[in-house]
């Protein structure tokens, strides 16, 4: 076993070297063709340098920006064959350079002669290229096509010696007329000039006195409101002096004045006011989001009032039911208002601010103090309710009475211990709102949960607890209130899953 052993590890061992050293020789095929890769590039940089940077940068001297293309020189007659033969050389020289040259290099419209560039006088050059774009180029393109590709910078010279001559003699004749530039005086101070049309300096006309239509707004003073003095031959007053009347504004300019005494007292002042100020509302005042109007809520949709009428009756017996509960997601507590109809309205803290007492008054009564947060918000409820009774005028001392319309249309107050027993055909009832024409009464027994929540309420409140019968109903109706009430918060719990009950 020891020598099978001994094989099989000899026999890795050779593979793992025969694997570093297909590794070693890939490595050095790599390193080779990166020498040679940097080696062509560096060929390049030297053709592209020596072709596209002009002698005289490279002898650090400061050149033009038009020297850096590609340009064709011409020679002077006395430069010397040296400087030829570098030329010659430096072709020589570039064409073996120019065969590692991209294609794209290779195409390139733009050529360069060099003759004579090291020479002791040395060449000036002309840019000559496939579409000249600077005043130069044109100029030594139209240069050479007249005088040929062989002309030389002492032709140029000559020329432009000529051109001055002739200039020269065109002055001393007449021909040309020698440019004067005229001064202007200095100006002291800073002056604006415009372009203004020549009629706008001359004096307008005076208009004429006759009236014409006016146009756009009202005028504000009327013409009889113009009281004219009458001239006077002293020095100081030669002129005619108008005096406005003083006449008041239209209302809608002007803030409208309390008169001196008041013949109202200030119970029918706040009543007939038709904007609450900061009086009436903790965190409100005059141009607040919160500040509305009397007897109308037209942003509060969970108002119980009717514009310019106020809160009713039937609008209250609508809210069937007051509960809290905790958004989790606001971190807040809200009022849930079950309407009769099925609707829900949820109702914020900031809400409240902008209900009238009756309706505050209203949902305390429907409202049941369970826990803390119950309790807390009863408290505000009251606070806020006291405020806006001393505002209006009502008794604060007085308890709330909750009150039920007749079948005659009258609002009737209901009565405490009225309720009472009632057996028609053998089936017994209790009865209440006993001062109504119209019977209402609770269904006892397995039909006690038929009954709707406002009945039940009602009814706890009439029935009194002097008889052990009427007391063990009232206990039992209120454990059916609890239940009716309850159900109605699991039904919109779970239709609402970012909000939960407070316990």
């Amino acid at each position: 076993m020891s020598l099978k052993q001994d094989k099989t590890l000899l026999l890795t061992l050779v593979k793992d070297q025969e694997i570093l050293k297909n590794r070693l020789t890939k490595v050095e095929d790599n390193q080779t063709l990166m020498s040679d890769k940097l080696d062509s590039i560096a060929a390049s940089l030297e053709l592209l340098t020596s072709v596209l940077i002009p002698d005289d940068v490279k002898k650090g001297e400061r050149v033009l920006k038009d020297k850096c293309k590609k340009p064709q020189t011409l020679s002077r007659q006395d430069d010397s064959t040296d400087g030829g033969a570098q030329g010659k050389d430096f072709k020589s020289e570039s064409t073996q350079q120019g065969k590692l040259r991209s294609n794209s290099d290779a195409t390139n419209s733009t050529t360069r002669i060099n003759t004579g560039a090291q020479s002791s006088s040395r060449a000036r050059s002309l840019m000559l290229t496939s579409q000249p774009t600077t005043d130069e180029e044109i100029a030594a393109q139209m240069f050479l096509e007249e005088h040929g590709a062989d002309a030389t910078i002492e032709d140029i010279q000559a020329e432009e010696l000529m051109l001055a001559k002739e200039h020269e003699q065109n002055l001393k004749s007449g021909k040309v007329k020698k440019t004067v530039k005229v001064s202007r005086p200095k100006e002291r101070g800073i002056t604006i000039k415009e372009n203004v049309n020549s009629q706008q300096s001359l004096q307008q006309a005076k208009r004429s006195e006759e009236v014409k239509p006016d146009k756009g707004k009202g005028k504000l003073v009327e013409e009889h409101q113009i009281q004219k003095k009458a001239q006077t031959t002293s020095d100081t007053a030669q002129f005619v002096q108008t005096q406005l009347l003083s006449t008041q504004l239209q209302g809608t300019f002007s803030r409208p004045v309390l008169p001196e005494t008041l013949s109202q007292g200030t119970v029918n002042i706040l009543q007939s006011r038709t904007v609450l100020g900061k009086e009436s509302y903790d965190r409100s005042g005059l141009g607040s989001h919160r500040e509305k109007r009397v007897n109308n809520s037209p942003i509060d949709h969970t108002s119980q009032a009717e514009p310019g009428i106020g809160v009713t009756q039937e609008k209250l017996d609508k809210l069937e039911s007051v509960q809290m509960i905790y958004h989790r997601g606001l971190k807040k507590d809200f009022f849930l208002y079950f309407m009769v109809d099925g609707r829900v309205y949820r109702v914020g803290e900031s809400d409240i601010h902008l209900k009238l007492w009756e309706e505050l008054e209203y949902v305390l009564y429907l409202l049941k103090v369970k826990n803390f947060s119950t309790q807390k918000a009863a408290e505000v409820l009251r606070s806020k309710m006291m405020k806006s009774k001393v505002l209006s005028g009502a008794t604060i001392a007085s308890a709330y009475v909750p009150k039920y319309r007749d079948c005659h249309g009258n609002l009737v107050e209901m009565k405490r211990n009225s309720a009472r027993f009632r057996s028609t055909l053998g089936i017994k009832v209790l009865e209440f709102n006993l001062e109504s024409d119209k019977s209402y009464f609770i269904r006892l027994g397995n039909e006690m949960r038929r009954n709707s929540i406002y009945s039940l309420r009602a009814a706890i409140y009439q029935t009194g607890e002097s008889d052990p019968e009427l007391k063990e109903l009232k206990e039992i109706m209120v454990d059916e209130l609890e239940k009716a009430e309850r159900r109605l918060l699991i039904d919109y719990l779970r239709t609402v899953p970012e909000v939960e009950e407070i316990k």
